[in-house]
């Protein structure tokens, strides 16, 4: 039996350090045990001030004024009677971490920190400030992991109860120094969590904000997108969870879900709860699939609970299954679910997004080149100057007769074309005359907002009747779905065919209403039915001169987008419209005056 070695605990944890502290390609896990500590006098109000200094690499302060460790005689399994602290600092698993009467719930869970940290470093000293006499410190110095000095004195002014320093052994670790931005950030955590806390560090007050500051900064979220708020208890427990969520629109596909246990900031089945229950939800509420659900989500979830499980001494991953607690959650998200327009316009978005990627496959299949189905006449430019989108066919011959071939492109349009603010991409997809109208644009469905379309200018040109207003509105309803970025750019013009001319000798003047045929008795007066009735020459004079035309320009919000459609899709409104004597022919002259 002489081969098989018994080590001791200081020495064991030398010989596989990744067992107690996780990885040792930093000290960071070290330090991660003082701040437990520390912390949990804090979370169960026995502490209000921590402090953390990073005075030289590799070396750590850390002080709280909790309780102090208690310091008695602790008596060994071999009957002998030994200081606690030093206990504490050479035997594993001496710690008070598993008395449940101790802490409600406890952030420091393995009662292997200050042996570990002891046994990889070179120097680490324990004061502690006496609990009955609070003017009696007693100190502790451990030189390469073995005690070499113990003390107690009398000390009048301290602001804490508990210090502890210490300076890593090298040899254990690939990194030399500590990651203090991820102290500050846990420290952001607890001052978000404990507001009667003050946690200093580097001689630098941690800054107070809120848990939804907080998870925002996590999620990298605007203050201007929503965030909602669930928060639900455990009957008859101490288990509790905040739940921030919220979907971003702007942001990656990709679903964002961070959040902390016990203050430890981590991964785990718990984040998996949350993501499993509002996908359930989602999916439920829209007849979205589970990947939609989590498309673009956004949350933070903080997690306290009396029985907590890690996957390792690195505290990376909480493993318990908190899917009971997690359930409790299920009403409140479905409220925010219901009754939120934010949320409802997002999901709206992801089903339009899934259905316009969809189509953009479907489309993608179309030739680089252009038919010349129901009349259309490309260009020889590519992108060209011009598309022409006129009523029929009644114009085409005089129109063909005047265009610039090299830039200048004409699609005729017979008939109304589908109304787009009633029908779904798909279904708009599947209408010849539209889909026609969006390969002729070079629209790509994958990215509505591209630039890369076939023509720099789109002017529509239909009769001044109701007919050739309607495929006005229609078309252009088409374009502010699909191509919004023309109209957002001032590319989409409607030019507005005359009801009159006055003709004298080869001058020709189009003319908008019959009081202004009054202005011209020595001129022959015409009375257009439609652009087809106009010669190639007086045709030139509306495009080229364009005496009424009109710049179409997008809505300038949400609200505004909404009244348009409105007046689009509801009869009673637009009979009404017509109606009023406010909205005439000179209304929209004023308008065009001011373009």
């Amino acid at each position: 039996m002489d081969e098989i070695k018994s080590l001791g605990d200081i020495e064991h944890v030398q010989l596989r350090p990744g067992m107690y502290i996780g990885s040792t390609f930093g000290p960071d896990g070290l330090a991660r045990e003082i701040e437990d500590n520390a912390y949990d006098e804090l979370a169960n109000k026995f502490a209000t001030r921590i402090t953390i200094d990073n005075p030289a690499p590799g070396n750590i302060v850390i002080t709280d004024n909790g309780r102090g460790i208690p310091i008695h005689d602790v008596r060994l399994e071999n009957g002998d009677m030994k200081d606690s602290i030093v206990v504490a600092c050479t035997k594993l698993f001496s710690g008070a971490k598993f008395d449940e009467s101790v802490y409600s719930y406890s952030i420091g869970l393995h009662g292997v920190g200050l042996v570990a940290v002891n046994a990889l470093s070179t120097f680490l000293s324990v004061t502690v400030r006496d609990r009955n006499d609070h003017n009696l410190y007693h100190y502790y110095e451990f030189t390469n992991s073995i005690l070499s000095k113990q003390e107690s004195g009398n000390y009048t002014d301290l602001d804490w109860s508990t210090r502890i320093e210490f300076i890593i052994n090298p040899k254990h670790f690939t990194i030399q120094d500590f990651n203090m931005n991820k102290m500050y950030e846990r420290a952001c955590l607890v001052t978000s969590k404990f507001k009667r806390s003050e946690i200093v560090i580097d001689g630098k007050i941690v800054p107070k904000g809120t848990l939804e500051q907080f998870a925002r900064f996590k999620l990298g979220l605007a203050e201007d997108i929503q965030l909602y708020k669930v928060n639900v208890k455990q009957p008859n427990s101490i288990d509790e969870v905040k739940v921030y969520f919220t979907y971003d629109l702007n942001g990656q596909n990709q679903s964002v879900v961070q959040g902390d246990v016990n203050l430890h900031i981590c991964n785990g089945t718990y984040l998996t709860n949350f993501i499993t229950l509002i996908t359930k939800c989602i999916t439920k509420k829209y007849g979205l699939t589970k990947a939609d659900g989590q498309t673009k989500l956004r949350a933070y979830v903080s997690l306290i609970t009396s029985s907590v499980e890690f996957d390792s001494q690195s505290k990376s991953t909480m493993t318990r299954n908190m899917n009971g607690l997690m359930n409790l959650a299920e009403r409140d998200i479905n409220r925010f679910i219901t009754n939120s327009s934010y949320l409802k316009d997002i999901f709206t978005a992801i089903a339009e997004r899934k259905s316009f990627s969809k189509a953009a496959r479907k489309m993608s299949k179309k030739k680089k080149r252009i038919s010349a189905q129901d009349g259309f006449k490309d260009c020889l430019d590519t992108p060209g100057d011009i598309l022409y989108v006129m009523e029929g066919k009644s114009a085409d011959g005089s129109l063909s007769q005047i265009r610039k071939r090299q830039s200048e492109a004409i699609l005729p349009i017979s008939g109304k074309i589908i109304n787009v603010t009633k029908a779904n991409i798909e279904k708009a997809i599947n209408s010849k005359k539209f889909k026609f109208l969006l390969e002729v644009l070079g629209v790509n469905l994958k990215n509505v907002n591209q630039q890369n379309y076939r023509y720099k200018h789109v002017k529509l040109l239909c009769d001044a009747d109701p007919d050739g207003l309607h495929i006005v509105v229609l078309v252009t309803m088409g374009i502010w779905y699909y191509a919004p970025s023309l109209i957002k750019n001032r590319q989409v013009s409607v030019i507005l065919p005359p009801l009159y001319g006055a003709i004298k000798g080869k001058q020709f003047i189009p003319l908008y209403s019959l009081n202004e045929t009054n202005n011209y008795p020595n001129h022959q007066i015409l009375r257009f039915k439609g652009i087809g009735e106009m010669s190639p020459e007086q045709l030139e004079v509306i495009i080229r001169n364009a005496p009424k035309e009109y710049i179409l320009t997008p809505p300038d919000n949400q609200a505004h987008a909404n009244e348009i459609i409105r007046c689009v899709t509801d009869t009673d409104l637009k009979r009404r419209l017509c109606e009023d004597k406010r909205f005439t022919l000179n209304t929209l002259f004023k308008a065009i005056a001011h373009q």
